[in-house]
């Protein structure tokens, strides 16, 4: 308030020596004051500067002042002036007061500098009154008006300063002042913010100050009684009070807030509300955990019935020594500072612990027929135990059965531990174990070639494991060779059984025998080719072999970038390998995907011998063409899905596309019953007819 403002300003006046220091300027009085400390009216007012040095004398000096009225009133003249006690005699090279804009309008200012050549310039310890500053005299228009005096930045530099040694002088401004007698307003002082902890609600009073006041007023719910305002507490959170100072028209404002937090009763958790504890020794002490919680942290008991509390760092336990078994009821109970409790209760069994055992098996001599899980019975008590059984393997309780995987013969040794709450047994187990692999034949899955130039043995290669006895139903088997007699080009079938002490296995396959065809240049595998290959879901690939030239080339002599399949299709990848049945010496094998292979045959229906050509440059620039033949096994017309067979689901699978919007076909020619190219209702009318025999 301007009120308090003025009376503060005296007061800085009146000291103002006492606060000079140091280096410092000081407003140290003023003329022109009336009783009440403000500017007199139709006189002139003067300022006294004080200027306070420290223990060095400077060789010059830069200060500046202004006066400003923030109520806009005006003071007629503005001189500054010096008093004598620093001025030209101190400073011969030159002490200047300069004025900018001195009109009493607005803001005065007044620049004072000063340098020395010969003279003794600003003395150390310099303490006096050095400058005044006059203004007025004020008109009365401006009665209750503001007029102030401050510090100034003034041209050219603008900065105080004292030179040699440089300091920069301290201000203990600015001073404002009241234009006329001063009004006296009256003044209230609130309390200060507050935070306050009650057992309940209720209400409390605070003091506050008042100055000049008549009358004094609170805010709702707030009263006034006496010198303290009371404050009606009645639930959590903050309560903003204003206080109204009055006398006459005139008025003080000011407010505070009080921070109610009322006591919230503590809360005892024991979850769950039942449980079971088994007992190793009933003698012993059982502990257990339970919630404790208040928001107000002002908790100052916590008992039980039975047994004591144990507080740790993480968590409040209550202990207790059953001794004997059955149901127990355990209360807690807790209090806080305001003699508010919350109880909680858990009923506990106690069960008194069971003993282990375990019924541990001698040394064990097995064979196995191959390898794979191995059990065996072990009788384990109680059934409430945890077992467990290193390195591996599995106690299986339904069964009582110790169940470990075997893989390999010889002398394989377990622990088994069982153990329970309050005991535990160990049984380490020793296996010597023979396990006899089962026999198994690496039957081919496509029907193998063999070329023979004349009439005479052939072999096949036939990886047979594990077996004691072979047995072939034609020829014989050695070292990994299936071989036979072998006069006429034709198709040779076996039986081959191969068995031991455990199983046997048996394979049953054909031989193509080619008598006389060492001059084969080309052939491909898979052979035969099916056109759904051409379609599956992972990328199939078919494999061509080329060699047996008679012209002096070999399959080194080849440019494999030349290599085209029926004049046309890039290989994916072409190779040298050293040998291929019927070829002698290296061949080339050049693969390619098989989708590609049979699109060039398309469309395919049945079985169908067809030629294929790989052709090329060797490295001299000679053409090469070889012709090979393949069977390929085209599409069954009606089998609209593709898998192989014609049955009800193409039929629905056709209708669906017809009068569902259903996918269509995934090949057309499967769908095209007519042949004609065309797909339409009349393919559906024969796969109807086809499927209900009319």
């Amino acid at each position: 308030m301007k009120s308090r403002a003025l009376v503060l300003a005296g007061l800085i006046t009146v000291l103002s020596y006492s606060f000079a220091a140091g280096q410092s300027l000081s407003l140290d009085h003023v003329d022109g004051l009336n009783a009440t400390d403000g500017l007199q009216m139709g006189v002139p007012v003067t300022f006294y500067i004080r200027v306070t040095g420290d223990n060095d004398a400077h060789g010059g000096i830069n200060h500046g002042f202004h006066v400003n009225s923030p109520s806009g009133a005006q003071w007629g003249s503005f001189v500054g002036d010096t008093t004598g006690t620093l001025g030209k005699a101190q400073f011969d090279g030159g002490f200047f007061i300069s004025h900018f804009s001195a009109d009493g309008v607005g803001a005065d200012t007044v620049g004072i500098g000063a340098f020395r050549i010969f003279g003794p310039g600003f003395p150390a310890g310099f303490d006096d009154v050095a400058f005044t500053i006059q203004i007025g005299p004020i008109d009365v228009a401006y009665n209750g008006g503001e007029i102030c005096l401050d510090s100034a930045y003034y041209p050219p530099s603008g900065v105080w300063k004292w030179a040699g040694p440089t300091v920069f002088p301290s201000w203990d401004g600015p001073h404002c002042y009241t234009i006329g007698e001063q009004v006296i307003n009256p003044q209230i002082t609130c309390p200060g913010d507050t935070a306050v902890f009650l057992c309940e609600p209720g209400s409390l009073c605070f003091p506050f100050d008042t100055a000049d006041a008549e009358w004094v007023t609170a805010s709702e719910p707030a009263y006034i009684d006496g010198d303290q305002v009371c404050v009606p507490l009645l639930a959590d959170g903050d309560v903003e009070i204003e206080l109204i100072a009055g006398a006459a028209e005139v008025a003080d404002t000011c407010s505070f807030t009080v921070t109610t937090i009322i006591n919230t009763p503590p809360t005892v958790t024991m979850s769950p509300d039942s449980i079971t504890r088994v007992m190793c020794d009933l003698n012993g002490t059982l502990c257990m955990a339970f919630g404790l919680s208040d928001l107000d942290e002002n908790i100052v008991d916590t008992t039980t019935n039975i047994g004591y509390i144990y507080v740790s760092e993480i968590d409040p336990y209550i202990c207790f020594v059953p001794d004997t078994t059955g149901l127990f009821e355990v209360v807690v109970t807790a209090t806080d500072a305001c003699g508010e409790t919350h109880s909680a209760t858990r009923w506990v069994t106690i069960v008194e612990g069971e003993p282990v055992a375990i019924e541990c098996p001698a040394p064990i001599v097995d064979t196995l027929c191959g390898s794979g899980m191995y059990c065996l019975p072990v009788a384990v008590t109680p059934d409430t135990a945890t077992v467990t059984v290193s390195p591996s393997g599995t106690y299986v309780w339904a069964t009582g059965q110790l169940c470990v995987n075997l893989t390999e013969s010889g002398i394989h040794e377990f622990r088994l531990i069982a153990e329970t709450q309050c005991d535990a047994d160990t049984c380490d187990i020793q296996l010597d174990i023979t396990i006899i692999e089962l026999p198994s034949i690496d039957c081919p899955d496509q029907i193998p070639y063999v070329f023979l130039a004349d009439p005479g043995e052939a072999c096949l290669s036939l990886d047979i494991n594990h077996a004691d006895v072979v047995e072939v139903s034609y020829g014989s088997w050695d070292a990994g060779q299936l071989c036979f007699q072998a006069d006429t080009t034709g198709l040779y079938s076996f039986v081959v059984v191969a068995t031991n002490d455990c199983a046997a296995d048996t394979c049953e396959l054909s031989v193509n025998v080619q008598v006389g065809q060492l001059d084969v240049t080309t052939i491909i595998d898979p052979d035969p080719m099916w056109m759904v290959e051409a379609y599956h879901i992972d990328t199939l690939y078919a494999t061509i072999y080329l060699g047996n030239f008679d012209n002096g080339h070999t399959v080194a002599d080849i440019d494999p970038t030349t290599v085209v399949i029926n004049d046309s299709l890039i290989p994916t990848s072409t190779a040298i390998i050293s040998d291929y049945p019927g070829f002698v010496g290296e061949v080339m094998e050049i693969t390619e995907r098989i989708y590609d292979f049979i699109d060039y045959y398309m469309p395919l229906y049945d079985t169908t011998v067809a030629t294929y050509t790989v052709s090329g440059l060797f490295t001299d620039d000679t053409e090469f063409s070889e012709v090979g033949q393949v069977r390929l096994i085209g599409l069954l017309v009606g089998d609209v899905n593709v898998d192989g067979q014609v049955d009800i689901a193409d039929m629905i699978y056709l209708i669906d596309y017809y009068f569902q919007h259903g996918p269509p076909p995934i090949l057309l020619e499967t769908a095209d019953m007519d042949k004609n190219q065309l797909l339409d209702i009349s393919d559906l009318m024969m796969l109807i007819d086809y499927m209900f025999g009319l």
